[in-house]
């Protein structure tokens, strides 16, 4: 993750409607809309939900995910992680213990767009 900056979602927060940061992003709590961070990270966290499209540089999932991650570096589903739809990255990781249902496409190059 960046350094610089690092916006939280905590728990008890529901966000309904699209995101858009300039920084690295994690969430403990809902999102349900789109989420843009085309140059940084987005992490769900493992009381995080969102429902619908993430398109970040990287995105890890320990919570639970329902729509199409596109992950221009990268997309990790870690231990724990819940995650259905569509995974659309160089480099997909998937650890012994997450939860995966949707199709993958690693043959795909995306630019970061705003």
């Amino acid at each position: 993750m960046n350094n610089q900056s690092l916006s939280i979602i905590v728990e008890s927060t529901v966000i309904i409607g699209d995101v858009r940061a300039e920084n690295d992003f994690v969430v403990h709590g809902r999102i349900e809309g789109t989420v843009r961070l085309p140059k940084n990270t987005v992490t769900i966290g493992p009381t995080g939900r969102v429902k619908g499209d993430i398109y970040a540089r990287r995105i890890r999932v320990e919570g639970h995910s329902e729509g199409k991650l596109y992950g221009q570096e990268g997309i990790v589903i870690a231990k724990g992680a819940d995650v259905k739809g569509s995974l659309l990255s160089p480099r997909i990781a998937l650890a012994e213990g997450g939860g995966f249902k949707g199709d993958v496409d690693t043959n795909v190059k995306l630019e970061a767009s705003e």
